[in-house]
């Protein structure tokens, strides 16, 4: 795609489809792009039987090159599966393992596409039933003008409708007396100059040369690819990007624009000609062009549709891990970190570092990990005299989660990187990985590191589930274990947490190759030292107390279990104990005060216990804040901290106010 004449951190924020699912959104407003898309699924499935008849991969990688964001996102990903689902039916091998990745600018709207998948993978497993494989789709934010993922990763690209966006607008260099014959248009129209076609023709040849070469290094041997954009025909007619010349020239003849406005203003697109196509990929010379068509569509093609199926967003439960507490559990966990990459990198130096990062979050934080571990990787490549691997790195989190607002740090994070290590860093890729780790991720041995920090005490559901309403009711007026909780609360608790926490091994044995390696770090709970009580309980002492005032309704609170188990040593220990494939390396514990951080924000406030009281009820609002508004109502959540706070002050004043927290070190067994 292309930009507006801006830098290329901000071209990649402003130019995107319109996000969310409004009037004007793309969503809602892309049948035609639908169709054509569709009018190119015969030669998808030519290309997709030839790769899959001829190499039959273990694990179809498939990558969709601006993917942007509506009904159309996920129609390639459909589309494939069942392809292939009808090639095994045909040559009769198992169906294999799909990973997708969806690529746009970091300005796309990933959100609303990841709120999608819950319903788009129940219609899957509705469809295909127990013999399908497994399919994993990921987002990969960028620019397709270079560089994406590590060389020989992908079987198949796909990009519909994006080519014809250039990286940036087109310049001439041509002096102002000849710039100013095309002023007051922001394109091509049938007065322009033929230097500015030529301007526009010279960058197109550069950004598709470009492409071409980043895919052809991308592309395993044999891979393929299938790419749809606008082009010329040769026969002239006007493009909706000239017409939209024209509607600003009249505007700013009527005083309605600025013209300095205009005139530093031009559309970033370019349809090129068959043979500008042909002259690109052959002067290139990786590719072998096996079927070039042309289909001309109608503008008015899809008038008459009802817009396509759409799908339904997913009621998923939004974590969020406050900045300050998981950064100090984060640098806690730090030098276990490197013990661990530091082995791992010398037993098996891989050439593509894979790590991914299960419940990133949001935050300044989130990319902290993904520093850490380059850093000890540079670190340890310095000490054996060897070169840095690329880096590919998965962050992970429920459909929820606002990965847009982690996109949008990626221009900047990837500039300190550069600065930071020069021309001996090798490529860094990063991409995104919506769903829960109690669960399936990621291909068979395909992670070398995993690494977890203050998410694995979130349980996968409601724990008292399963209980019948005479033990629940031993527990009414709490919505987590309290001090009076009966030994059945506390037991079911524990049974979700097991059963949680086994899947979670289970998978990353699974997904992990042969001596890769995984860090967690979690709270946990030190029965043989007098420790404060959880943030859990104090919410729920709170919310009891408001709802003996009827501020809040019984059968919400009856109906409300707080999701979360800090798990002691030996809990944790017997479950991992279980999981025979996997070694436990280190198990270490340390305590930190709640309010650890807050000197950081400042100095002197640390002796205020009303000040230390508020610190902690902002980082517990802001985890905890979208499940207490979607149960009790936005309207209550402002009381509910305010008492809470208060609660806390009391507390500190008698309690050793500090909580425990784990890290575990685990390799696979190679």
């Amino acid at each position: 795609m292309g930009s507006l004449g801006a830098s290329s951190m901000e071209r990649d924020q402003f130019l995107h489809m319109n996000g969310g699912e409004g009037e004007r959104s793309y969503a809602n407003n892309s049948s035609l792009q639908r169709k054509i898309m569709l009018k190119a699924k015969p030669m998808l499935e030519e290309n997709i039987t030839m790769v899959y008849r001829d190499s039959s991969p273990k694990c179809m990688k498939v990558a969709d090159l601006g993917c942007s964001v509506g009904p159309n996102t996920l129609l390639l990903t459909s589309n494939i599966i069942d392809i292939v689902h009808t090639a095994c039916t045909r040559f009769n091998p198992e169906p294999p393992t799909f990973q997708f990745y969806l690529n746009d600018l970091i300005g796309n709207d990933f959100n609303t596409i990841f709120k999608s998948l819950p319903d788009f993978y129940t219609r899957l497993e509705e469809e295909k039933g127990h013999k399908f494989g497994s399919c994993f789709i990921n987002a990969t934010p960028g620019s397709f003008y270079g560089r994406l993922f590590p060389n020989n990763s992908i079987n198949l690209f796909h990009s519909s409708n994006s080519l014809h966006w250039l990286s940036q607008v087109r310049q001439t260099n041509s002096s102002l007396e000849t710039k100013s014959l095309n002023k007051g248009n922001c394109y091509i129209v049938s007065t322009s100059p033929p230097n500015v076609y030529k301007a526009y023709l010279n960058q197109f040849q550069k950004d598709f040369k470009l492409f071409l070469k980043s895919r052809s290094e991308e592309l395993v041997y044999g891979g393929a690819m299938v790419l749809v954009f606008s082009g010329n025909t040769g026969t002239p007619r006007r493009t909706c990007w000239e017409i939209i010349s024209l509607i600003l020239n009249d505007m700013f003849l009527e005083g309605l624009i600025e013209e300095e406005k205009l005139d530093s203003f031009n559309i970033p697109v370019f349809e090129p000609t068959i043979e500008e196509v042909r002259h690109v990929i052959k002067e290139e010379g990786s590719f072998f062009v096996q079927r070039l068509e042309i289909c001309n569509v109608p503008w008015d093609e899809c008038i008459n549709d009802d817009g396509g199926d759409s799908f339904l967003d997913g009621n998923i439960r939004a974590k969020v891990i406050t900045k300050h507490a998981r950064r100090k559990l984060m640098l806690k966990a730090k030098p276990i970190l490197e013990e661990t990459i530091r082995k791992l990198y010398r037993d098996y130096s891989p050439t593509c570092m894979k790590v991914a990062d299960l419940g990133c979050s949001v935050g300044s934080n989130t990319l902290l990990v993904t520093s850490n571990i380059i850093d000890i990787v540079d670190t340890t490549c310095t000490s054996l005299n060897c070169e840095l691997p690329t880096f590919q790195f998965y962050l992970n989190d429920l459909f929820g989660n606002d990965f847009n607002t982690i996109f949008k740090s990626l221009p900047d994070f990837y500039t300190r990187l550069e600065e930071e290590k020069g021309h001996k860093f090798g490529s860094c890729f990063i991409n995104a990985t919506p769903g829960s780790f109690h669960g399936r991720l990621f291909p068979n041995n395909s992670i070398n590191f995993f690494h977890s920090a203050n998410s694995l005490h979130w349980l996968s559901q409601d724990p008292l589930l399963g209980l019948t309403k005479e033990i629940k009711s031993l527990n009414k007026g709490n919505c987590h274990i309290v001090s009076t909780s009966p030994p059945a609360i506390y037991k079911a608790y524990l049974k979700q947490f097991q059963e949680g926490f086994r899947l979670f091994l289970k998978s990353r044995s699974e997904e992990l190759v042969p001596g890769g390696a995984m860090v967690l770090v979690l709270p946990c709970t030190c029965k043989n030292e007098t420790l404060s009580k959880s943030l859990w309980e104090v919410i729920s002492l709170t919310l009891s107390d408001m709802l003996l005032e009827g501020l809040i309704e019984e059968a919400k609170l009856d109906s409300f279990n707080i999701p979360t188990y800090e798990p002691t040593i030996e809990e944790i220990k017997n479950v991992i104990q279980e999981e025979e494939s996997l070694f436990l390396q280190r198990f270490e514990i340390f305590t930190v005060p709640r309010d650890q951080g807050i000197n950081e924000c400042d100095d002197d406030s640390f002796l205020d216990g009303n000040r230390r009281a508020e610190f902690i009820a902002t980082y517990t609002r802001a985890a905890m804040e979208s499940l207490l508004s979607a149960k009790f109502g936005a309207q209550v959540i402002d009381e509910i901290f305010i008492r809470f706070q208060k609660k806390l002050v009391q507390l500190m004043e008698v309690e050793k106010f500090e909580t425990a927290n784990l890290i575990i070190s685990m390799t696979k067994m190679a």
